[in-house]
């Protein structure tokens, strides 16, 4: 299962009509979705109640890795559930890491490997705007960078088309604020402070109110250009 936020799994699960309602006893539910690791321990512990299996496998890759079978996916809960359902798991995963048997430990990593992306697609879009005002190509920076050892999946990938101000949606930037609010929202919990991430989630956020939402998350790079348009 596949589906937007948290809200849309529980729908999903726990609705009137809802999987937790399946009258298969032997049904197992393996949770892609990117949630937060609170609401996906609610929700195994509502489906486990009813006899229904769950765990939680949050991937990495885009849609044509999906058609490929060349995901990545970060494994938690029941490892004996997880080993049973290994053979359909690895249909669409080439790499598959468990981190452990409590329900919404892979979604902690997710929504760290995430916050990854979106402070490396500031660092570039930041990168892009200080090239292009000292006059310079930013496509040539592109493929410097990609030359060195700090090149970066994103900057191989996003950076030719971060150059052109090709920001064609993969990952909306309103996913990726989603994203980095579940994270923000995590650290309460876990009492911690991570102040770059706060402001990526501020940046975001004022991307996505400044009509940005439905452009993939590179399109920060638009809002920031935008930010800068009358400098000196």
């Amino acid at each position: 299962m596949c589906v937007t936020d948290g809200a849309a799994t529980k729908e999903v699960c726990l609705a009137k009509d809802g999987l937790i309602y399946s009258a298969n006893r032997n049904l197992v539910v393996g949770s892609l979705s990117t949630i937060s690791p609170a609401e996906s321990a609610e929700i195994a512990v509502k489906m486990k109640r009813n006899g229904i299996q769950f765990f939680q496998m949050p991937v990495m890759g885009g849609p044509n890795l999906a058609r490929t079978g060349e995901l990545i996916t970060i494994l938690s809960g029941d490892k004996d559930c997880i080993d049973r359902n290994m053979n359909v798991i690895q249909k669409i995963a080439k790499s598959t890491f468990y981190v452990g048997r409590s329900d919404g430990l892979a979604n902690y990593i997710k929504l760290a490997l995430n916050l990854n992306i979106a402070l490396i697609g500031i660092a570039l879009s930041e990168s892009l705007i200080y090239i292009r005002k000292a006059g310079l190509d930013p496509r040539m920076f592109v493929k410097i960078l990609n030359a060195t050892y700090f090149k970066t999946s994103l900057s191989e990938k996003k950076g030719p088309k971060m150059a052109e101000n090709n920001f064609e949606p993969r990952f909306h930037l309103r996913n990726m604020l989603k994203d980095l609010r579940l994270l923000i929202d995590s650290t309460r919990t876990l009492g911690i402070s991570l102040p770059f991430s706060n402001l990526s989630e501020q940046m975001y956020l004022a991307a996505n109110n400044r009509g940005y939402s439905e452009l993939d998350y590179t399109a920060i790079l638009a809002f920031l250009q935008d930010l800068n348009r009358d400098a000196r």
